[in-house]
């Protein structure tokens, strides 16, 4: 679930399937800072991408099941709103002013 809060408390939860909070990305605390979460996708392995339609910057993030996340897309984003995981390695990018952003995960070993 991504969340956008009027404070800044922008940040995704991931929820089992009986709603329990199992984590939190991205809020005050969780780095790195979301500022206006759209899109999440998950992978099996609990791996979590996220498009961030941020004031200053775009951007997608990865959150790996235990640490800290980071960025495995900054350049060429206009505003992007959405994201899916495709087969093997590949992360497709909605992005509401451009064609979509295919990117090959198999450069993104740490994350994939």
């Amino acid at each position: 679930v991504s969340e956008r809060g009027l404070d800044g408390g922008c940040c995704v939860k991931v929820l089992a399937p009986t709603w329990q909070l199992l984590r939190v990305l991205g809020g005050q605390g969780r780095p790195p800072l979301l500022t206006n979460p759209w899109g999440v996708s998950l992978d099996e392995a609990g791996r979590v991408v996220v498009a961030d339609w941020g004031r200053l910057s775009h951007a997608v993030f990865c959150y790996p099941p235990r640490g800290r996340g980071w960025a495995v897309a900054t350049e060429g984003l206009s505003s992007p709103r959405g994201v899916a995981l495709l087969g093997e390695r590949h992360l497709v990018v909605a992005d509401n002013h451009i064609a979509p952003v295919l990117k090959d995960l198999h450069w993104l070993p740490v994350c994939f």
